[in-house]
């Protein structure tokens, strides 16, 4: 059997010398992270991964178990 669980995780850009600009930053940060992430390098800290209620992810499921041929048994949606 397969079980998949959804997480929360936190990861961390380190943002290159050239663009280190606190204005150009906070202003690409008002449009997305893509541009940022496209520049730089980042790592996701998977010390901050904490595991999702059905609550926190809008109502739709967080487990999900799976028999070997990915049918689903159980999911515990709401």
């Amino acid at each position: 059997m397969i079980l998949d669980y959804k997480c929360t995780v936190w990861r961390r850009i380190h943002i290159p010398d050239d663009i280190n600009d606190k204005e150009y930053i906070i202003e690409t940060l008002k449009k997305g992270l893509e541009p940022l992430l496209e520049a730089s390098e980042y790592e996701t800290l998977y010390d901050t991964s904490e595991e999702m209620t059905v609550e926190d992810n809008d109502g739709q499921s967080t487990i999900e178990l799976y028999n070997s041929e990915y049918e689903l048994l159980f999911k515990n949606e709401k």
